[in-house]
């Protein structure tokens, strides 16, 4: 009897285990966000981003597969939740934006402040606190209605190459929950990548300044080696040195930060290099 009851209760735990979630929606019922531009047009907040499906439907080699359908999303408004209701009264499908990559603020939204965006990306359980936050010289309308060739998608290529310049040392890699913590300490201001498009090419042109959540200034990358030399912990640099008698003979110099020798430090508001 003891052993009947065991195994009874061995079954029901296995199925219970093997049942699907109770909400689960098949992906191909699901708007899947990929990045988001905000910016200031006209006294109003702009959001514009890029959103994708798996409705489509390919032949290939006799088989059907599914292809990402990129489209694009635009509301306007004078609050961020007016925005999102109109978003969501436009919107044929659920929302889910755990996929995001990307925020992207302009230039106007920037300069008078991001700290209620980023509020909310850390505050709302749905958006992921590791998100990268850039500034675009473009204002983000145009930013994402270009296609680019240097990747599948505007958040992508963003995402992408900012990722792999901050693994060569090259760039920052900043995501709301950093800005976030900066913002709180007043006392210091911070940075953030600010990129651009060229021919059609997603590129990091250099780096914006931000004090108390507001851009105040930005950076070209030809400036920027004394912010990333302090700033990162494998900060490289390349320079191109004329050989020995021979002026026209040029040497390509990697220089890679390995043990840091200079501590920096801000007490009191002011600089400490030790």
């Amino acid at each position: 009897m003891i052993k009947g009851c065991y195994k009874l209760w061995v079954m029901l735990m296995i199925s219970s285990l093997l049942t699907g979630c109770w909400d689960y929606k098949d992906v191909n019922r699901r708007n899947i966000r990929l990045s988001v531009g905000v910016d200031k047009v006209d006294d109003k907040i702009e959001f514009i981003g890029e959103n994708t499906n798996l409705l489509g439907e390919q032949e290939k080699g006799g088989e059907k597969i599914q292809i990402p359908t990129p489209s694009y999303y635009i509301a306007s408004g004078n609050s961020l939740e007016e925005i999102k209701e109109k978003l969501d009264a436009s919107t044929p499908l659920e929302d889910f934006s755990g996929a995001m990559r990307v925020v992207v603020f302009g230039k106007g939204y920037a300069e008078d402040g991001i700290e209620s965006y980023i509020n909310r990306i850390n505050y709302l359980t749905y958006l992921r606190k590791s998100l990268l936050i850039v500034v675009s010289k473009e204002a983000p309308r145009e930013l994402f209605q270009r296609q680019v060739v240097n990747d599948i998608a505007i958040g992508y290529a963003i995402e992408n190459t900012i990722r792999q310049l901050s693994e060569n040392g090259r760039c920052v890699y900043i995501t709301a929950q950093e800005v976030q913590a900066n913002i709180q300490n007043k006392d210091i201001g911070y940075i953030l990548p600010y990129v651009g498009i060229e021919d059609d090419i997603i590129k990091h042109i250099g780096f914006v300044i931000m004090k108390d959540g507001k851009m105040v200034g930005i950076v070209s990358n030809e400036e920027s080696n004394g912010f990333l030399y302090l700033l990162l912990k494998k900060a490289v640099d390349r320079k191109a040195i004329s050989g020995v008698g021979n002026k026209d003979n040029l040497y390509s110099v990697r220089i890679t930060l390995k043990k840091r020798k200079i501590k920096t430090n801000y007490i009191d508001k002011k600089l400490i290099l030790i």
